[in-house]
């Protein structure tokens, strides 16, 4: 696996995922964050891997790999809406970039996540109907008010991506700023379509 890394003059070059992870290499990365009709924010967790040695809840889709010998032409929205297919089975959705967020967290001696993500923000009225083996483990969509509630009591099983975006843009997370967010992309569906996102 390689990461996109992003050096001091802005240029990008592809560099070891586990190398750039173990020195805290500023890299980039997509997060994607989907709501139900109901503005529930679909989150999953994944299966313990060697390189995370834990379980923890995590948006609805996040990686920092999106750029690679597989898929060297695909721009980060393109790719948000493959995956969002490959991961969930989703076909009917609407995305749209929120902007870019830059964070930097240890997790251990020997591995820090130092990101620049690319964040979107979306609607469908799918449920999964498939979650891709071998990666995740449980997916569900919960309001926004019973995740920062838990995040309160149980921090430690959440990534800390997903802190850092509840708990310093939070604005992002309103109900005002979702309905207006939802509608701008319902203008965006043919009429006969947009009872399926409401």
């Amino acid at each position: 696996m390689k990461s996109i890394i992003l050096d001091k003059n802005n240029k990008f070059f592809l560099e070891d995922y586990h190398l750039t992870h173990r020195k805290g290499i500023r890299h980039l990365s997509l997060g994607i964050v989907l709501f139900n009709k109901k503005n529930e924010l679909l989150i999953h967790r994944k299966k313990e891997l060697p390189m995370f040695p834990y379980s923890l809840w995590n948006i609805s889709f996040h990686t920092d790999h999106f750029l690679n010998k597989t898929q060297p032409l695909k721009t980060p929205l393109k790719f948000s809406r493959s995956m969002l297919k490959d991961f969930y089975g989703f076909n009917k959705f609407k995305l749209k970039k929120i902007g870019i967020i830059e964070y930097r967290e240890k997790f251990s001696d020997y591995f820090y996540e130092n990101e620049r993500m690319n964040l979107y923000f979306g609607f469908t009225h799918e449920i999964p109907s498939s979650v891709k083996s071998g990666y995740y483990e449980k997916c569900k969509f919960l309001s926004i008010e019973v995740i920062q509630e838990d995040i309160k009591l149980f921090p430690q099983f959440y990534t800390p991506w997903f802190k850092f975006i509840m708990i310093k843009h939070g604005s992002l997370f309103e109900r005002d700023h979702l309905e207006k967010l939802k509608k701008e992309l319902l203008d965006n569906i043919k009429p006969s379509q947009r009872q399926k996102f409401v």
